[in-house]
């Protein structure tokens, strides 16, 4: 004849059970979150332009320029440019010759890379 068990050893059981269950779902649910936090980002492809592109955005609100083979969009420097909007010229142009001119001054390469959105396509 089987045992009877207490009603209260199978309640026990039953919450044991269930916090095993909720304790791993945790620790699988961390060690994922771990894992995303952690993992190298995949490297997004490079968009390429023509400049055909570039030459539509050519105003102060909408400024790209295809400078030494990259094309930078540089709408947000509008305001803060030393010279005013004088670089407005170079907008939706190939404008490495101009640059070039000025790029020994310091700071202005660091500054343009935080403007880059791709690559001049040939």
């Amino acid at each position: 004849m089987p045992k009877k068990t207490k009603k209260g050893s199978s309640k026990v059981f039953i919450i044991f059970t269930v916090l095993l269950a909720v304790g791993f779902a945790g620790a699988f649910y961390a060690k994922g979150q771990y894992r995303a936090r952690n993992a190298t980002p995949t490297p997004k492809p490079e968009m390429s332009y023509g400049l055909t592109e570039v030459a539509k955005h050519a105003t102060g609100d909408n400024c790209w320029m295809a400078i030494d083979g990259n094309v930078y969009d540089v709408s947000a420097f509008t305001d803060k440019h030393p010279k005013g909007t004088k670089y407005l010229t170079g907008c939706g142009k190939e404008t490495s010759e101009l640059y070039n001119k000025i790029k020994k001054h310091i700071g202005v390469a660091e500054l343009l890379s935080t403007f880059k959105i791709g690559k001049l396509a040939n």
